[in-house]
């Protein structure tokens, strides 16, 4: 059961680092080439894709410490990346309900909202591997 947990845990990294750096790759390739962004269309799946990636970690990262509660819940790393998930959550719920409907109001919180989605994943994968 340990490794089934861990392959969910893992897939729910993928898939939420993945879709944001999709979306972050997307937004600056419409920088750099403007004339391209009148194909830019919408891209509605990196949200979804989000909420996948928020459950399968959520949900494997339950299943993880429910194996190993005395483990995990010493364990400083496992601290540090559960308040970081907490954050890149709460960053999430935000993005979606009141800051994307409001980018012109929210500039400068909306580009600190997204370069934090892209870091902080980031920033638990290498707690993950370096604490």
């Amino acid at each position: 059961m340990d490794k089934i947990w861990l392959f969910m845990h893992i897939a729910g990294f993928v898939i939420g680092a993945g879709s944001v750096t999709t979306a972050y790759a997307r937004e600056l390739y419409f920088k750099v080439f403007p004339h391209e962004s009148a194909k830019k269309g919408s891209l509605r799946v990196i949200s979804p894709l989000l909420n996948i990636g928020f459950a399968l970690v959520i949900i494997s990262g339950w299943g993880l410490y429910s194996l190993h509660p005395q483990k995990y819940g010493t364990s400083p790393a496992f601290l540090i990346k559960m308040g970081l998930l907490v954050l890149l959550l709460i960053n999430h719920i935000a993005i979606n309900a009141f800051i994307r409907n409001n980018k012109e109001a929210y500039k400068f919180l909306h580009i600190f909202a997204e370069c934090f989605s892209l870091l902080g994943w980031y920033l638990i994968i290498a707690v993950s591997l370096f604490l």
